[in-house]
């Protein structure tokens, strides 16, 4: 399945008088241990984008080199090409809820932000649903799922795209190229889903890298 719109440092510490360490990325109060666990939750964090980031990179990558997808599918590249899509999709509406949940702190996120990355990670679970169902049977299924759900999708990183710039804590290029990467990957076609994928790695080093405290 294609993305065409014709298609489908080690921190300095410092002792105190009673023993426990801060480093410069460790709110007050904060010891040692809770920081780490804090950082460890960063990271973990990043891995649904990371993981969306690759499953479309590997879908671009997948679409440039093997021949094109045939209907029913007919041999492994076929069904390579679908489950890359189905691994971008599924990971990317993970990672629109963990851009809320990282974003809940945050006074400028709101209701607003909430309704805007449910609306973004609903078009994915719908188009998900889609893909996994041709994945599964091997021929396009469940399709009447797939224009609502990119419509959710496009309409979603626009919402996404402003809430995020409301609330000030990624940069707002990164925002702006959320919102600009799926129609931008529609409309080069098959290796398209790179833009998407590049987002989406650039938010999750974001991500890993935010203060403890936001984590």
């Amino acid at each position: 399945m294609t993305m065409s719109s014709g298609d489908h440092g080690v921190p300095r510490r410092t002792g105190d008088a009673m023993g426990s360490t801060i480093g410069p990325g460790n709110p007050p109060g904060l010891g040692e241990r809770e920081a780490d666990r804090a950082r460890k939750g960063s990271v973990v964090r990043a891995v649904l984008p990371v993981l969306s980031g690759l499953g479309f990179i590997a879908l671009a990558l997948s679409e440039l080199v093997l021949p094109d997808q045939r209907q029913p599918f007919a041999g492994f590249g076929d069904y390579l090409i679908e489950a890359c899509f189905v691994t971008g999709l599924w990971a990317g509406a993970g990672a629109a809820l963990v851009l809320d949940r990282v974003h809940r702190p945050v006074p400028g996120w709101g209701w607003f932000g909430r309704i805007a990355v449910g609306m973004y990670a609903v078009g994915q679970v719908l188009l998900g649903i889609t893909t996994g169902a041709t994945l599964i049977n091997g021929r396009t299924a469940l399709d009447l799922l797939f224009l609502p759900g990119t419509a959710l999708w496009l309409l979603g990183g626009v919402l996404v795209a402003a809430a995020l710039v409301r609330a000030r804590l990624l940069p707002w290029p990164l925002a702006v190229a959320l919102a600009a990467g799926v129609p931008l990957a529609m409309a080069i076609g098959p290796t398209g889903p790179v833009i998407i994928g590049a987002v989406w790695l650039a938010v999750a080093v974001v991500i890993a890298r935010l203060p403890v405290e936001r984590a």
